[in-house]
């Protein structure tokens, strides 16, 4: 019951819908999580265990929305008022239909890959929450207090705390230079991994992605490495 009170309160965005009706159906989305996570096996004695996210900082555009500040894929910084990494998610006040200029953590399309969600004119994306700081601290802390052994505990942490409430999916423009890369835009830490979105194993099609929106389309998007 704990956690789905929690969900409800974090949500990223509004009941989903489809903002282009052709889409296929909506099937669970992929997930990958950070970089090596030690599970804990106590909470601290002067954690919080509220549920509560009331009293984080509204949501706010950085002054460089709409720009890629050439990080790795797991070290973009929390970008405005939120307590998430990149611009934003909604958490405090919802993502309209044309998602805002900023920096975005996404899945591309419904998790099938297919080729219909990431076109050369349009790429069709399932916003989430990447929660770190104040709020990241709050939600694993209520989720580990909660059930200690649990997967949420134990394949989340506090810095890197994955919400992602419903599938309701968004169609932006793509840029015709777009930039586009694995873990990193230029030299990729996963050299191995498909660097062309149009191979058929490019990893955006089963991986989750940093996207920046300028000018209301998509100008960059950098794509998490292969999991293992």
């Amino acid at each position: 019951m704990l956690l789905v009170v929690l969900t409800a309160l974090v949500s990223c965005s509004t009941p989903h819908t489809l903002s282009d009706g052709t889409l296929p159906p909506l099937q669970p989305g992929p997930f990958s999580a950070p970089p090596t996570t030690p599970a804990p096996t106590t909470i601290a004695a002067t954690a919080t265990t509220t549920t509560s996210l009331e009293g984080l900082p509204g949501s706010s555009l950085p002054p460089t929305a709409g720009e890629w500040g050439g990080w790795p894929y797991y070290e973009v910084p929390q970008l405005g008022s939120e307590s998430v990494r990149g611009t934003g998610c909604g958490s405090t006040g919802g993502i309209p239909e044309v998602i805002p200029d900023g920096v975005w953590n996404v899945l591309v399309g419904d998790g099938s890959g297919s080729d219909a969600f990431f076109t050369s004119s349009r790429l069709t994306v399932d916003m989430r929450c990447i929660y770190s700081g104040v709020g990241g601290q709050q939600l694993w802390n209520a989720a580990c207090t909660a059930a200690p052994q649990s997967d949420t505990c134990q394949s989340q942490s506090p810095d890197w705390y994955i919400v992602n409430a419903n599938g309701r999916l968004r169609t932006m423009p793509v840029a015709a230079d777009l930039q586009y890369g694995v873990g990193a835009i230029g030299t990729s830490p996963c050299p191995t991994a498909p660097s062309d979105p149009t191979d058929a194993d490019a990893p955006w099609r089963f991986m989750d992605s940093w996207i920046v929106v300028a000018g209301g389309q998509v100008t960059s998007m950098v794509t998490a490495c292969p999991a293992g």
